[in-house]
């Protein structure tokens, strides 16, 4: 257990089949966090614009893509390379 940078974090989805980090969204920063698994340490944080508005909930990586879904509905996905 650690702190997150936020104080609403939502979703958690492995980076790979090592599950030596995952992804986790904080909803009110709109912001992808990579975590190091065995130690918490933030390896990368990607923000996402709110240009159109979008509060990110969720996380799930699938293949080049993580999808998510916004607080009013919509599913959302975004390319990851």
């Amino acid at each position: 257990m650690w702190p997150t940078p936020g104080n609403r974090p939502h979703g958690i989805t492995w980076v790979d089949s090592s599950k030596t980090s995952f992804w986790n969204v904080d909803s009110n920063l709109n912001t992808f966090y990579r975590y190091d698994a065995n130690n918490g340490a933030i390896l990368e944080a990607v923000t996402v614009r709110e240009e159109p508005h979008t509060v990110c909930h969720g996380a799930k990586l699938i293949g080049n893509y993580m999808y998510f879904c916004d607080d009013v509905g919509w599913l959302c996905r975004i390319k990851w390379d």
